[in-house]
């Protein structure tokens, strides 16, 4: 079964049984597959546009996401959606509807991404690597998951799937549904697309998907 990076596979036990075999995803991100080239050319300082007082800093490199002090939602959203021509900003409730962000607990209310090549770095990084003491990236990943860079390969083996059978690329989202279904788990509701568990298993597989999809 192949779908569109190669790391180790894993094998998925049931009982005295191996169910099938999957390549295992956090491994992809280490290799050439999921990774865009970055230099230190091209970098967004976050500190020149929001400051520490303001804002809460989640996440960085090549997003960045930033919970603002109560109070500072307003003036740290304007500084930021225009800041740099290569960092797209939104709130959260605006950001694209297919990264399935909008409704998330988890999700800074303010938050934005880099253009593909572009980092987002604080400004005593910056520093570090023009003074010697730390080496800048050479590549990074986390970009818009719909650029071809961010693409990675699905390979999986086992009874539970077709053989032989290459199928279009889908969301890494969407596995959750494949491996609930072939360990018989039920599965809690999620943004996988519940088309990926048909087109990878056999025909004869009983399925269970609750998707938000549905």
């Amino acid at each position: 079964m192949v779908a569109a990076g190669v790391g180790d596979a894993i094998p998925l036990p049931l009982g005295n049984d191996t169910v099938g075999w999957v390549v295992s995803q956090s491994d992809l991100d280490y290799i050439d597959q999921k990774l865009s080239a970055v230099d230190d050319s091209r970098v967004i300082v976050a500190d020149d546009y929001v400051s520490a007082n303001d804002v809460v800093i989640a996440d960085i490199n090549p997003t960045l996401a930033v919970f603002p002090k109560a109070g500072k939602e307003d003036e740290v959203y304007r500084r930021l959606v225009k800041a740099h021509p290569h960092l797209k900003m939104f709130k959260r409730d605006e950001t694209p509807a297919r990264w399935h962000y909008r409704d998330h607990p988890r999700v800074p209310p303010i938050f934005g991404v880099a253009d593909e090549g572009w980092q987002v770095l604080r400004r005593a990084t910056v520093n570090s690597i023009g003074a010697g003491k730390i080496r800048g990236a050479r590549g990074t990943h986390g970009y818009d998951p719909q650029l071809m860079s961010m693409r990675a390969i699905f390979i999986a083996a086992g009874p539970a799937f077709k053989r032989s059978a290459t199928v279009a690329p889908f969301e890494n989202v969407s596995i959750y549904n494949v491996l609930a279904n072939i360990l018989h788990v039920t599965p809690a509701p999620n943004d996988g697309d519940p088309s990926i568990v048909r087109a990878l298993l056999r025909e004869d597989t009983p399925v269970t998907v609750r998707s938000n999809r549905n």
